[in-house]
């Protein structure tokens, strides 16, 4: 079992995300990602607003701040793979 445990230790390879250079500066990749993701989250907002999708939940705040978490999970995650 210990063996086992190991062994998967040293096969499992961990994603590092490395800092972003941006004309010389370099910004943490969470900052990358929410820049990208306020971009995303504008436009399927607007989408959203015209299907009259908004008018349809309960609480059009809570919505958007929880379409917003799932946009920049989804972005990171994709991130970490790559």
């Amino acid at each position: 079992m210990a063996r086992d445990l190991a062994e998967q230790r040293r096969t499992c390879r961990a994603a590092m995300l490395t800092n972003v250079n941006v004309y010389g500066f370099y910004i943490s990749p969470i900052a990358a990602n929410v820049a990208v993701t306020i971009v995303l989250f504008y436009f399927i907002r607007r989408m959203l607003a015209r299907l009259g999708i908004n008018q349809l939940v309960w609480h059009p705040n809570l919505f958007e701040i929880a379409l917003f978490s799932i946009i920049l999970c989804l972005i990171t995650l994709l991130q970490a793979d790559a």
